[in-house]
């Protein structure tokens, strides 16, 4: 009787053990990568989010298609390990396709490289099943991604004090101390974000129709967490963070015979040029020699539903934007703008957008950060008129 009681204390302990890893077993992955847990793609009020993935579960590709950097000493020194694009995974045994792009246009160091392609880990809390919840790094000297897949949330860090200085100790690292103002006119550091709309409710749709929609509303919480300048400030010289919607007609007058089938749709949340972004350009509305589209920017104070005071590092900001109405004035601008009138065939009905991206435009010599929570363009489709 008593033998048999060992035994069966003894196989207890057994399992015991085996649960808790003393016998080889690894702990479980903190994050379910296959899982959709953390996104969110419909809302109590029947609204559909247009942006997938928005826990970045699936990773991202770092990718640089414009890959000069703003300036190119290093190369002289023989540093040139630039390489145009991989795979960012949360772990080496993930293998799910990213639906998110990081660019890093004209940057000096890319996360692509091979030496920064591995992101940090760092407990922040455990789940309902008691597994530990992690924040991923991935950090480069000139730009830091910080991703919380159980939060929904993303940090873009970029660090233009070490992108915008010399490398006096010729080592292939900028040193952040002896800076280099950007020539005016020259290209600039960019740390974006960059996807494809799908609407969760028919396979493979990349194109939504606006005439589809009551509502399109782009909403956020975000924190600017970081903005030192180090660098002059002037109009030609600045810290930008933007969302920038590509909208498209599909019109065949307006969309063929190698015209620009598209206009930008910027909503800016922050900008160093002006006291709040009173406007995000000079008038609502300018012309885009490099994509050969207009760009529409309605007013920040608008898009962040403030009264126009400067933004607070560290004050967490609540947007909900309507892109609608906006679209349809964006649309009349610009078929009666007085120079390269474009569209002017088009109706609202044709009107389709499908790519974005958001992030940081830096011009100036200057690190600033800006952390994002459930990023989302949710739709509340039209209302279906019975026949």
């Amino acid at each position: 009787m008593r033998k048999s009681r060992l035994i069966k204390l003894l196989c207890i302990l057994m399992s015991v053990l085996v649960v808790s890893g003393l016998f080889g077993c690894k702990p479980r992955e903190t994050y379910v990568f296959k899982s959709t847990e953390y996104d969110k793609s419909f809302d109590d009020s029947g609204r559909v989010n247009l942006v997938q993935n928005n826990s970045y579960g699936k990773g991202f590709t770092a990718a640089n298609n414009e890959s000069t950097p703003v300036f190119t000493d290093l190369a002289d020194d023989g540093y040139s390990p630039y390489i145009t694009q991989a795979a960012l995974h949360y772990n080496k045994t993930q293998t799910s396709t990213p639906i998110w792009t990081i660019m890093q246009h004209h940057a000096t160091y890319s996360l692509a490289q091979e030496e920064y392609c591995e992101p940090a880990k760092r407990p922040i809390g455990k789940n309902k099943d008691g597994i530990d919840l992690l924040e991923y790094k991935w950090s480069t000297p000139g730009s830091v991604v910080t991703v919380i897949p159980s939060q929904r949330s993303i940090e873009l860090t970029s660090l233009c004090s070490n992108e915008y200085s010399k490398d006096n100790n010729h080592d292939g690292i900028r040193d952040g101390v002896d800076y280099m103002e950007r020539p005016s006119g020259s290209k600039w550091v960019h740390l974006i974000l960059t996807s494809t709309f799908l609407d969760p409710r028919s396979a493979g749709a990349s194109k939504v129709k606006l005439i589809d929609a009551e509502k399109i509303e782009f909403e956020v919480d975000f924190t600017l967490t970081k903005h030192d300048v180090y660098g002059v400030m002037d109009n030609s010289r600045a810290a930008q963070f933007s969302l920038y919607l590509q909208v498209y007609s599909s019109n065949s007058v307006d969309s063929t015979g190698g015209l620009t089938n598209f206009f930008w749709l910027g909503l800016r949340l922050f900008d160093t040029r002006y006291s709040f972004n009173t406007y995000g350009t000079p008038r609502e509305f300018s012309y885009d020699k490099d994509s050969k589209a207009w760009m529409y920017t309605p007013r920040s104070q608008d898009v962040i539903g403030n009264s126009g005071e400067a933004l607070e590092i560290g004050r967490e900001y609540h947007v909900k934007y309507d892109i609608i109405s906006v679209a349809k004035k964006a649309l009349e601008d610009i078929q009666n703008a007085p120079e390269n009138p474009m569209f002017t065939h088009t109706t609202f009905e044709e009107l389709t957008i499908s790519d974005f991206n958001i992030g940081w435009e830096m011009t100036n010599v200057a690190d600033a950060s800006i952390k994002m929570k459930d990023f989302g363009l949710w739709m509340t489709p039209a209302a279906k008129s019975e026949k």
